[in-house]
């Protein structure tokens, strides 16, 4: 669950989706780790999302958000969030819910930082 504490647009920072990327299987999704020009830090795929979408033939789809607003999402659809490139920045939260004794990926289960990959 992703919540946007303020209005958040593009030119805040928002999150994109890319379109019917929780269909890929991790064959498909390999290349994309491959690419990237931070070698010290491995990236789920790679940051270059022009590539990634040119790679896949997939789209990027942005949502507008306002304060309040939830938006709900699977956690294999690949997702990522624009870099700022007006006055104000995002602000948002995440909340993320699994059953007891499911399969959870450890990279939701450590504390935030910037550089994380994730």
């Amino acid at each position: 669950m992703w919540i946007p504490l303020g209005d958040c647009s593009v030119e805040t920072g928002g999150i994109i989706y890319l379109e019917g990327s929780h269909r890929l299987s991790r064959e498909e999704l390999a290349p994309l780790r491959k690419v990237t020009d931070r070698p010290d830090d491995p990236r789920p795929i790679s940051h270059d999302l022009s590539w990634v979408s040119t790679r896949l033939g997939l789209r990027w789809m942005h949502i507008v958000s306002r304060a309040g607003d939830i938006t709900l999402h699977n956690s294999h659809l690949i997702h990522a969030s624009l870099d700022v490139t007006g006055e104000v920045m995002r602000l948002s939260t995440d909340l993320r819910f699994a059953r007891r004794g499911d399969n959870i990926d450890y990279r939701w289960t450590i504390p935030w930082s910037g550089n994380d990959g994730n």
